[in-house]
């Protein structure tokens, strides 16, 4: 993963940015009806920003083929980093990690992966 690479600085970048949404306190999300429209179609929404996150690490790896090492390493950051991402907001205020986000920020990551898989 060279750190020079403009992929590598878009997934780190991107990274950041679900971090420091997540540390948003429930309260301070604007009540315009795009959050409103965002906070109703919860999962769909984690699933995606996943699914993004999925294909940018794969990206960012560049891998043609995933072989025996790299899988365990994408299998670990694609666990590791939704379940940081949701006890995150087990310490901010009226934020609550849930097991079903976590479950759709997993899945979205896995289906993100294969999708960039696939891209030419």
């Amino acid at each position: 993963m060279p750190v020079k690479s403009i992929r590598t600085w878009i997934f780190f970048a991107y990274g950041l940015v679900i971090l420091l949404l997540s540390s948003i306190p429930a309260s301070e999300f604007p009540k315009s009806s795009f959050w409103v429209f965002l906070s109703q179609n919860d999962k769909f929404v984690h699933f995606t920003e996943y699914a993004i996150f999925g294909f940018l690490l794969l990206n960012v790896l560049k891998l043609d083929r995933i072989k025996g090492k790299q899988i365990a390493i994408l299998i670990f950051i694609l666990l590791f980093f939704p379940i940081a991402d949701e006890l995150l907001q087990s310490f901010i205020p009226r934020r609550i990690p849930d097991i079903q986000d976590g479950i759709a920020d997993v899945v979205g990551g896995f289906v993100g992966v294969v999708i960039r898989s696939f891209w030419k």
